[in-house]
């Protein structure tokens, strides 16, 4: 059996073979970006018990690559130079903002014209706070991912809130596509929520997550 070091030298061997420019050229866009994705989640998933069955490891180790990503964001809010790559970041993931955003700008800015509103993805006031929010939920979402493989039902619970709260962002890109950005900007972050969902039924498949039932004494 091939051991777990030599599994990740071979993850870490893909990964080098990702990043070589040649390979960047040659792969179309769409294709590297989902071979990094899931060599990442192996990665992640050899950290976790090989006593799970295979789908929810691969499934929970993908969860904690996506809480991960979402931390790497928040921490580069607080990089000097680095709001370029930050945003580059958050215009590939699922944001909050363009929510926000639009309905700052039915309370506070009609009449104008929604369409020509200045949407964003990233807050250009508050910045640090929005870093730190970030940051901090990203964390608690990577504690829950690895605590589920614990069939930990206030694990699931996390996630189970984060993907409401991440649907209803993915509400605002339809409303902002629909009046602003057009409808094909809402294709990334309805891929990703749909990743999101499906990780998470696969991952919460066949685990018994009910509070176990006291047994009551017989005089």
């Amino acid at each position: 059996m091939i051991s777990r070091v030599s599994k990740a030298l071979a993850t870490i061997g893909v990964l080098v073979f990702l990043f070589l420019p040649a390979t960047q050229r040659s792969l179309p866009k769409t294709v590297w970006v989902v071979l990094f994705i899931a060599t990442l989640t192996y990665g992640i998933s050899l950290f976790l018990s090989v006593g799970m069955p295979p789908h929810r490891r691969w499934a929970i180790a993908y969860l904690a690559f996506v809480s991960l990503t979402y931390l790497l964001a928040g921490a580069w809010g607080f990089l000097r130079n680095g709001d370029l790559i930050e945003a580059a970041m958050w215009d590939s993931l699922i944001s909050p903002y363009p929510l926000i955003t639009f309905i700052d700008q039915l309370i506070h800015h009609f009449p104008h014209t929604m369409s020509r509103a200045p949407y964003e993805t990233l807050p250009l006031s508050q910045h640090r706070l929005f870093s730190i929010a970030v940051i901090v939920v990203s964390a608690v979402a990577t504690g829950a991912a690895f605590a589920m493989t614990k069939e930990k039902k206030a694990a699931y619970m996390v996630w189970l809130v984060l993907l409401g709260a991440s649907i209803v962002a993915v509400l605002g890109y339809i409303i902002v596509g629909f009046v602003s950005w057009g409808m094909k900007e809402t294709i990334t972050p309805l891929c990703w929520e749909a990743s999101y969902l499906i990780a998470y039924v696969v991952a919460r498949s066949g685990t018994d997550l009910r509070s176990p039932t006291r047994t009551v004494r017989q005089p």
